[in-house]
């Protein structure tokens, strides 16, 4: 566990850093895919702007209404983030919420801005759980291979931040590949990556030990809506290949205008 990366007077958070790299590079990547595309990049800087702080206050607003209530008890601690304490379904529903509206409002495809920013939040939500690990949060149930996270005990745990982190890095690669070969309609990386993920997480929920909060039916609220994901995602994918819409040229290699 290192979750302070560096001290020089002010501590610098591997949480924090982790957000802030995947928010950068994110940003970057995704402009240069949207210019690939015949697309202003700035839209996408404008997106991810507008996002990451949707994200940011609905991954907490999540965390304190599923996850530990008692925090609206003391007002000093709700964003108290370096503590830990962000759901990415809060933060992904805050992304979704905060482009839409942005497209709205700038009359913009948002099917076709979601597909340019779709592998970029799998790579970003790797880098974040990479965070997650340095920071200790979010770990797993007791292993005999695992990873001893101090800060809870001394019991070997499973890594599932790392689970989430190699999922991520190969949705990114899985989405690009799939983008280039397969794809025929707008909105279908967006489909695919709800889908995918929220199989995903669904499973690995099973193996987290970390306090999760109240449950459904003998599941978690992240696995509830990993399944809705799912159903959403494929439906979704469905009805984007089936309805009536010009099928996309194939994507420029990226950096190319």
């Amino acid at each position: 566990m290192r979750p302070i990366l560096i001290d020089i007077g002010i501590p610098i958070y591997a949480y924090g850093a982790s957000l802030t790299v995947a928010f950068l590079f994110g940003a970057w990547f995704g402009a240069k895919r949207a210019r690939a595309q015949g697309l202003d990049g700035e839209h996408v800087w404008n997106v991810a702007t507008w996002s990451f702080i949707a994200a940011l206050l609905g991954s907490r607003a999540f965390h304190v209404a599923f996850e530990n209530p008692a925090l609206l008890k003391t007002p000093g601690k709700w964003l108290s983030i370096w503590q830990g304490g962000l759901v990415f379904y809060g933060g992904f529903i805050g992304a979704v919420l905060a482009s839409i509206i942005y497209c709205r409002v700038k009359k913009l495809d948002f099917w076709r801005i979601a597909d340019v920013v779709a592998p970029v939040i799998a790579l970003g939500h790797g880098f974040v759980r990479i965070g997650c690990f340095l920071n200790g949060c979010c770990f797993g149930k007791p292993a005999s291979w695992g990873v001893v996270f101090t800060a809870h005990d001394q019991i070997p745990r499973q890594p599932t931040q790392l689970y989430e982190s190699a999922a991520g890095v190969l949705f990114f690669f899985g989405l690009l590949a799939y983008e280039k070969r397969f794809k025929k309609a707008h909105g279908e990386l967006v489909a695919l990556y709800a889908a995918i993920y929220g199989i995903t997480r669904f499973m690995i929920e099973f193996v987290r030990a970390d306090d999760r909060g109240r449950t459904f039916a003998g599941l978690h609220i992240s696995q509830l809506i990993g399944l809705a994901g799912l159903v959403a995602g494929v439906a979704g994918f469905v009805w984007l290949r089936l309805r009536k819409s010009p099928v996309p040229s194939p994507p420029s290699p990226v950096g190319k205008k």
